[in-house]
């Protein structure tokens, strides 16, 4: 079976691999390769729904010639009624060449200086948690990601990844578990 990851960023990638290995859904002869596409939207989603738009595009796009395409996007959500008014999530897509299966990760909160670089340079979380001095990499999102520092070092972009992966397996599980309650 191939899995075509829409993104060469290693750490999405290892997240499908692991996952997907783990999870024995996909049988033993599993390849997984991560190939580079763009998901034609902006470099920091601002909401939900283009971030859904984006791990959409991916994972269609990485389809070609496989047995699912993935797509990851994190994104932030515009959630007035919470303190800093935005939730970063992470929004995983699996595309089996007809439909998708889409999950979504648990949110967390962006300190306000950081949305205002976001919002006011347009950069992407990366960018500004390093021009607000709050790391040293160039591309955190591509290592432990941001939510490795504001969760204490208790969670990395890896895990935050897989628990919406393993929502978009729910969702691939459902469809499995109707059409043969529906007697397909």
């Amino acid at each position: 079976m191939i899995i075509r990851v829409g993104s060469i960023n290693r750490t999405k990638f290892q997240a499908v691999d692991g996952l997907f290995r783990d999870s024995g859904l996909f049988g033993s002869d599993l390849e997984v390769v991560g190939v580079d596409v763009k998901p034609g939207i902006s470099r920091q989603p601002l909401s939900l729904e283009e971030t859904l738009l984006g791990a959409r595009n991916r994972a269609v796009l990485a389809y070609d010639k496989s047995d699912y395409g993935v797509g990851i996007e994190d994104g932030l959500m515009h959630f007035p009624q919470i303190r800093t008014g935005y939730l970063n999530v992470c929004v995983a897509v699996i595309y089996d060449g007809t439909k998708s299966y889409e999950g979504l990760s648990p949110g967390f909160q962006i300190p306000r200086p950081v949305l205002g670089l976001i919002k006011d340079k347009a950069l992407t979380l990366s960018e500004a948690f390093r021009e607000a001095g709050l790391t040293n990499l160039d591309n955190i999102g591509a290592e432990k990601g941001v939510i490795y520092p504001l969760s204490g070092q208790t969670i990395d972009r890896g895990t935050y990844t897989k628990l919406a992966l393993m929502m978009a397996l729910v969702d691939l599980n459902n469809y499995i578990l109707e059409r043969k309650l529906s007697g397909q």
